[in-house]
């Protein structure tokens, strides 16, 4: 439950006397509306409970720590058994085989949980106004509790120090009302800037005519916790409060202090609303991200490990060796964050191929010492999918509503067969009717004839069964037979490890044009979408041709991976394939 009382009276100021409401409060703040609920509900935050403490070794022993401590309350200090010496009598006569620590902590609740004796309301009314200066060592301790308005419950040894400042002080009539100290006025003033209580006129007098002083104030009124000790630090030093009793009253270290000072001093208030980032939040880093990846693409075969029994433990581990050790809670998020959850990423994610890292680092060979006259192509089809109505976010006029039918008769069907070059970043596409042999014989010669005047042209694909089938393999060596005669370029293939379509990079050229172009339509026809696809892919060629190195964010800035082959690749999106 939030408990913070500044922030508290913060919030019902906010929703009861200025009208806003709980929804805007949330959002500004970033406490849920359920707990701004229950805070305008209860006009107090309410008491933290006290947890019961088990004491498994201190058990048998505690008879003797309360008889002890009970003797040492009613004797005088200098014969009193202290903690250390509680500790020492009870290990060597009753073999305890705990730490001093805990036998510390106990005592500490036992003195905390010791019956408390109100004081006399005569003897109370008569010391609180009647208090003078005085050289004795327990005036210091009572000043503030005698600053009430009502007698306070005290323990039975405080009970006596305060009778024993009392008789000092009830002789000497001739002082006023105690006055509050510089701690007590700071508080005040500081919790008076939080709740709003003090005139902006008054706060002016106080630190000065600042241009960033309205910010100042609406961060100190109704930000975050950070960002609220931060602006009342600001403050407080503009006011002449020390650092000491700034840090006493917000709660925060020396460091922090003088951090604060320096950043608004560095970077103004824009500098105050920044907050570093966490080196724990290891779901950050994109090394990390890239290992993970990596190691989860790999055959658990690899590593030793059954794939029915790939295990969180034995991931963390294997990673770990390889320098980058994440808890299971940061993998989970990473992967979750690509669209997978663990248990279906190590199916989904993970190829079978017992010979994942030969072909792998086949690939990584070629694309590393492609030369100039070389074209590296990834190859593969999207569809079919039905040219439909298909759901999503529209804009709409008020008060109207875009349904999509559940059940829809299809305007046609597509099947879409395409290339990507992957240091021009140029896709090479057609429409097919199959899915089979012929149309990548089709997609060879087409690539044949777009680039004559190349040297070599490599094809890497899946393994589907129409990629590796051997009437493909006999068309591309008859071509590379004829390839010294003929001028045109030799082909060689590069294929992908089976089950791993997730490192083919054009699936993710076709994720950014399924969201850019399919998801959310409802084309008229197969000519609509056909032309609308035609349309996406021309654009991005020549956008491309343009500013080869970067592309922008025109209409593929929703494609899930770059146009560059990587271990780690992701490229097949969840969602739209």
């Amino acid at each position: 439950m939030y408990r913070d009382p500044i922030q508290w009276a913060c919030i019902r100021r906010k929703v009861l006397k200025e009208g806003k409401s709980e929804r805007a409060v949330s959002k500004e703040t970033g406490i849920d509306r359920r707990t701004i609920a229950k805070i305008i509900a209860q006009k107090n935050p309410p008491p933290r409970k006290n947890r019961t403490i088990s004491h498994p070794k201190l058990g048998p022993h505690i008879p003797t720590i309360e008889r002890l401590v009970a003797e040492r309350s009613c004797t005088a200090s200098d014969l009193a058994p202290s903690i250390k010496e509680i500790c020492e009598h009870i290990k060597s006569s009753e073999k305890f085989a705990g730490s001093y620590n805990t036998v510390r902590d106990y005592v500490s609740l036992l003195r905390r949980n010791e019956p408390r004796q109100i004081i006399s309301s005569d003897i109370w009314e008569h010391t609180r106004d009647t208090i003078v200066a005085a050289d004795h060592k327990d005036a210091t301790m009572f000043l503030r509790a005698m600053s009430h308005s009502k007698p306070p419950s005290l323990s039975r040894a405080k009970l006596e120090g305060f009778m024993r400042a009392t008789m000092l002080y009830a002789e000497k009539t001739s002082a006023g009302p105690i006055e509050p100290s510089a701690d007590d006025k700071a508080r005040d003033w500081l919790h008076s800037i939080v709740v709003g209580n003090i005139p902006r006129e008054q706060i002016i007098q106080d630190v000065g005519e600042r241009d960033d002083l309205s910010a100042l104030l609406t961060m100190a009124q109704s930000g975050k916790r950070l960002v609220r000790n931060r602006a009342l630090t600001i403050l407080a030093a503009r006011r002449g409060i020390s650092g000491r009793a700034t840090n006493r009253i917000l709660g925060i270290n020396r460091r922090s202090y003088h951090k604060y000072l320096q950043i608004y001093k560095e970077h103004g208030i824009d500098g105050l609303l920044v907050r570093k980032p966490s080196s724990n939040w290891k779901f950050d880093s994109e090394p990390l991200k890239q290992a993970i990846f990596s190691l989860l693409h790999e055959p658990p075969s690899n590593y030793n490990i059954n794939r029915t029994t790939w295990r969180m433990a034995d991931f963390r581990e294997i990673l770990a060796k390889k320098g980058h050790p994440a808890c299971g809670d940061v993998i989970r998020k990473i992967t979750k964050s690509a669209g997978y959850r663990w248990r279906k990423a190590r199916v989904v994610l993970t190829s079978n191929d017992p010979e994942y890292r030969q072909k792998l680092k086949r690939i990584q060979s070629i694309l590393s010492s492609l030369r100039p006259n070389e074209l590296f192509f990834s190859i593969d089809e999207f569809g079919p999918f039905a040219v439909k109505m298909k759901g999503g976010r529209s804009l709409v006029a008020p008060g109207e509503q875009r349904v999509v039918p559940q059940w829809q008769k299809s305007k046609g069907c597509i099947i879409l067969t395409a290339a990507l070059e992957l240091s021009t970043n140029q896709v090479t596409h057609f429409y097919s009717k199959k899915k089979n042999t012929t149309e990548m014989i089709k997609l060879m010669d087409i690539l044949i004839q777009k680039y004559p005047d190349r040297k070599r042209l490599y094809l890497s694909w899946d393994a589907a069964s129409w990629h590796i089938s051997k009437r493909l393999h006999e068309h591309i060596e008859n071509h590379n037979r004829e390839y010294c005669s003929g001028g045109k370029p030799q082909i060689q293939t590069a294929p992908l490890p089976s089950g791993a379509q997730f490192l083919n990079v054009i699936e993710s050229v076709f994720s950014g044009m399924a969201r850019a172009i399919i998801h959310n339509s409802d084309y008229g026809s197969v000519d609509e979408a056909k032309e609308a696809i035609d349309k996406y892919f021309g654009t991005r060629n020549a956008n491309f041709a343009q500013n080869p190195r970067r592309a922008g964010k025109k209409i593929w800035g929703n494609e899930r991976e770059p146009a560059a082959f990587s271990c780690a690749n992701n490229c097949k999106d969840p969602h739209y394939r």
